[in-house]
């Protein structure tokens, strides 16, 4: 359609567990994500603020999260593929953990 983005989200690596909203995105939409080996698309199962992270896989508590190839934290809590990961679910390697 006429005046949507050609793509919701953007992954900087391939084997990345995030993207990076470039919309607001709503719960329920299917989105296209441009990654480096080419799009994909995903259902968003909660809305995910602009340029706010969402999970590209399901992700289980206590592990690492990776974005743009490095550690960024680790889940507190389980996280779905599609869900907005933020700090009630990530705690962020900013701030000690390891």
């Amino acid at each position: 359609m006429a005046g949507e983005p050609r793509y919701a989200g953007f992954m900087l690596h391939t084997d990345d567990d995030v993207a990076l909203a470039l919309v607001p995105l709503k719960a329920g939409a299917m989105v296209r994500i441009v990654t480096p080996d080419g799009a994909r698309e995903l259902e968003v199962k909660e809305d995910i603020p602009l340029y706010h992270k969402f999970a590209m896989r399901d992700l289980a508590e206590g592990i690492s999260v990776i974005k743009g190839g490095e550690a960024i934290g680790v889940t507190s809590a389980p996280v779905g593929c599609g869900m907005h990961l933020h700090i009630q679910n990530l705690k962020s390697m900013r701030y000690g953990v390891s």
